[in-house]
């Protein structure tokens, strides 16, 4: 209903070079805005994606009319997120196509935000840590989108844009500082913004955890509270160490379950083999922050 009166402009739902379905998109006032073909799983694919060109950074806009009209300017590897959430398919479906990186270029308003903090821990969780935030420049009016700022700038605003993403640690740090600023903190408050950045940091790769640490405490706000960059590390480093042996006791307690469990079965050998294969790596998990310093680089990106 609707589709070819108040909805009429149609747009093909291209993943990996298939049409998986169709968008309408109202041409009046009407709502809702797009009405979806039946059977339509926007949730398994990036609308647009296929086969990443030069570094292989996925730049992930909102809207389908912004991933379509980048891709007709020429910026590459431009997509549609297709929905409020970006979804694990998606992400893994992106890997596969050769993402090694995804550039957010999404609202940044308080549902926006909220938006961008799941899209960061979804793509973490599938070990991509090289994850970066645009922020569009502001032309009034409000909400900026990559449409409008192309028709209104050109092209190479939008470029310079995505150039000048920043990393998400970068960028979660700038919201804890907001939540803090223009006022005198109390003790209380310095506890909480400590704890706060502790957490942030701990949960890093040892490079981004470094520059980080760097980051926060060159503030000078951080610099007249009293904290350095030496004891700051220590006390990130006593955080991972105790994540480290929390991880290691419970990685012990499933290789012990899977192991009684064979032996259960009569099948003592297995228990032993796998109980051999395993253990070694249990052992090491607690040192993961000890050795941590001995593997930078850890990657051929980070070379």
């Amino acid at each position: 209903k609707g589709i070819g009166s108040t909805h009429r402009l149609t747009i093909p739902y291209r993943s990996g070079g298939s049409i998986k379905g169709f968008i309408v998109r109202t041409v009046v006032k009407a709502e809702p805005k797009y009405l979806l073909s039946t059977g339509l799983k926007r949730g398994e694919s990036f609308f647009n994606i296929s086969a990443l060109k030069g570094d292989k950074d996925l730049i992930v806009v909102e809207g389908y009319l912004d991933a379509l009209i980048s891709q007709a300017k020429g910026v590459d590897n431009v997509v549609g997120l297709g929905g409020a959430q970006i979804s694990t398919d998606q992400v893994k479906n992106a890997i596969k196509r050769g993402a090694k990186s995804f550039t957010l270029c999404l609202d940044t308003d308080k549902a926006g935000k909220k938006g961008i903090d799941q899209a960061i821990e979804v793509i973490l969780g599938e070990g991509v840590n090289r994850v970066y935030i645009v922020t569009l420049p502001d032309l009034g009016g409000g909400k900026t989108d990559p449409d409008s700022l192309i028709k209104e700038s050109g092209v190479e605003a939008f470029k310079k844009a995505i150039a000048q993403a920043i990393p998400y640690y970068e960028y979660k740090l700038q919201n804890i500082f907001i939540s803090y600023a223009e006022r005198e903190l109390t003790e209380r408050e310095i506890h909480k913004l400590e704890d706060e950045v502790v957490e942030l940091s701990s949960g890093l790769a040892p490079l981004d955890k470094d520059k980080i640490i760097k980051l926060f405490t060159s503030q000078e706000t951080i610099k007249d509270i009293g904290i350095n960059e030496e004891s700051l590390s220590i006390t990130v480093d006593r955080i991972r160490a105790t994540k480290d042996k929390e991880a290691q006791a419970k990685d012990f307690k499933e290789l012990l379950s899977k192991a009684t469990e064979l032996q259960a079965k009569g099948e003592t050998d297995k228990a032993l083999e796998l109980l051999d294969s395993k253990v070694k790596e249990v052992k090491l998990k607690n040192k993961a922050t000890e050795f941590s310093s001995l593997l930078l680089p850890t990657s051929e990106a980070q070379v």
